[in-house]
This record gives structure tokens, sequence and C-alpha cells, in this order.
């Protein structure tokens, strides 16, 4: 098969980009810094210069699935900073999958969108998300229901 990953020189996007490559699946990976081209190289995945703004705009060969890891992570950032990244750029992403005619999108989330500061044992997919206020949370926790209108569209 063939993956797309944003956020593919990321903690998450790089080891997900490792395991498919390693798996025999053919993977291109968004990276934002040219320096990280090299090190997508080297793990196998095909590297996609560019960002989540410029996603529209980037050329890609047919894919299967699209992995959305690109995240605004921490605690410090304006609630402003964590929407254009994890609520737009999810947007931008699951309207990418959809252009290319990919048959599924996997967005990486985080638990936090079910229970701020508390653990989430035994939640599953049919969990409702919680009510959450740090940015951080709130941002994933609205792209989640963002993503909820394109469950027509494409597999989510």
């Amino acid at each position: 098969m063939r993956f797309f990953i944003t956020g593919a020189a990321g903690f998450t996007g790089f080891e997900v980009g490792r395991y498919l490559v390693a798996a025999g699946h053919t993977v291109y990976g968004l990276h934002r810094r040219p320096i990280q081209s090299q090190v997508l190289i080297a793990a196998g995945i095909h590297p996609v210069a560019g960002t989540l703004e410029t996603l529209a705009e980037i050329s890609l060969p047919a894919i299967d699935v699209v992995i959305h890891c690109a995240a605004m992570i921490g605690q410090w950032e304006s609630s402003d900073a964590y929407n254009k990244v994890n609520v737009t750029g999810t947007i931008q992403a699951v309207e990418k999958a959809i252009a290319i005619g990919a048959k599924r999108f996997i967005h990486i989330s985080t638990d936090m969108v079910l229970f701020e500061g508390e653990d989430c044992i035994g939640a599953t997919e049919e969990h409702l998300l919680g009510n959450v206020t740090f940015p951080y949370a709130s941002s994933k926790r609205q792209a989640e229901l963002i993503l909820q209108s394109y469950h027509s569209t494409i597999e989510i």
C-alpha cells in the first residue's frame, strides 16, 4: 500500500513511517525543514517538503491511506496557535486526502479529548468526547468533531 504521513519527521510520524517501510509499504512523508529530508530518506521514507498550509499545492502520487500525525503540542501557546495547526491543519489534511483519492484518513489525536488530566483506561472509539479546556486538548477535540462530518466522504 501507499501511505502519506503528515508530520513524518516528528516523533510519532517518523516511527509510524519506519514501521510501514519495514512492513514493505511505500511511504511518503511531509516535512518542513530541508535537513529532515535526509533523515526520512535514510529511513526509506520518500520526503515531501511543505507544510499543512501548503498541502493543497503539493503534488502526490496515488495514495491509499493518509496518516495525519502533524500537530502543535505543548502547553505554552495561544488557543489561536493550536487551532491554526490542529484544527485548520487537520481540515487541510483531510481535504488533501479526499482530493488525491485516498481510501482512508487516520487522525492521530490525544487521550486528552476524552478526559482532561485523568486516566482513560477502558476508553473505546465509542467513548464520548469530554469537555476540555486546555488549549491543546480543546483544539484536538474540535478537530475530532469536525472530522465526524467527513465520515460519508472518506473512511476515518
